[in-house]
């Protein structure tokens, strides 16, 4: 994920969407923001949650300019031990992540957590 121009910004949330997939769409409209600015975002999220209306059927796309990376997570029906494992695999894939990435590679880390309200 690492670039020659512009300064990379890792968007990470579990609930991160895009118009294509569906809800939640802060992530997007910020990286969005961010590539007006002549930055690099790259949005990171679940490949599973249920605020997506069509999960994704790559690991990694590109949506108006935008790289998405969908961590793989599994599929959960109801609010129980499914969508448990599905955060912690999740969270699990970030820690490796960020664990291999080159100090270079990332200019700055962006974690959104969900709204309390």
């Amino acid at each position: 994920m690492s670039t020659d121009s512009g300064k990379v910004i890792w968007i990470i949330n579990h609930y991160a969407g895009s118009r294509v997939h569906g809800m939640e769409y802060r992530h997007y409209y910020l990286a969005q923001h961010f590539l007006r600015m002549g930055l690099r975002p790259v949005i990171i999220c679940a490949s599973f949650h249920h605020l997506l209306t069509k999960p994704p059927e790559e690991r990694h796309a590109v949506i108006d300019g935008v790289p998405y990376v969908w961590i793989r997570a599994c599929r959960y029906e109801q609010n129980d031990f499914k969508r448990v494992v599905n955060m912690v695999e999740f969270s699990t894939a970030i820690v490796a992540m960020l664990a291999k990435a080159s100090i270079d590679s990332i200019v700055s880390l962006v974690g959104i957590l969900p709204s309390l309200g």
